[in-house]
């Protein structure tokens, strides 16, 4: 069983055990309140995040599909001067990743500033390096996974024309 298959069953399970404790909690006349705070809200948490994620996605995807519409006749004079697919293919993920790390270093340094000048809310939790490297790390792999997504399916899709017919275009 894969990873994706994983993660979609523990999904539905964890949506399924989330009815069944509203259920049970009604039954058994536990308040509401209780079970709101214990059950509803994670599951709008959860929500609220893959909704961002998504729209994230999107932005990448549309960023990268123009990109690589625009650069079009670039990818088939590669392959016509013998660059093969994968080639292609891994020009276009270093040079997104190289734009990720090219933003992500400004980013750490101003992200360090404030939380060194005390600019942000931590009412929830106290603010400590490890919490704050630990987020900055998984927000730069989470972005580093949309990127390839982004990437692939222009680039897949720029790479199956032939180059004499993209050439050709022009």
């Amino acid at each position: 069983m894969s990873c994706r298959q994983n993660c979609g069953i523990s999904l539905i399970l964890y949506v399924l055990s989330t009815v069944f404790a509203l259920v049970i909690g009604l039954i058994f006349g536990v308040s509401f309140p209780a079970i709101f705070n214990a059950v509803l809200i994670p599951l709008i948490v959860i929500a609220v995040i893959l909704f961002f994620v998504f729209n994230i996605f999107l932005g990448m995807l549309g960023t990268f599909w123009f990109r690589t519409r625009k650069n079009r006749s670039e990818i088939a004079l590669r392959m016509a001067l013998g660059c093969s697919r994968m080639n292609v293919f891994g020009y276009y993920v270093l040079e997104g990743i190289l734009l990720l790390v090219s933003a992500a270093i400004p980013a750490v340094f101003v992200c360090a500033n404030m939380q060194m000048a005390d600019l942000t809310v931590h009412t929830l939790m106290e603010p400590a390096w490890g919490r704050f490297l630990l987020c900055f790390v998984s927000a730069m792999l989470l972005l580093g996974i949309i990127i390839l997504l982004g990437i692939y399916f222009p680039a897949r899709k720029a790479m199956g024309i032939e180059p004499a017919d993209a050439l050709h275009n022009e």
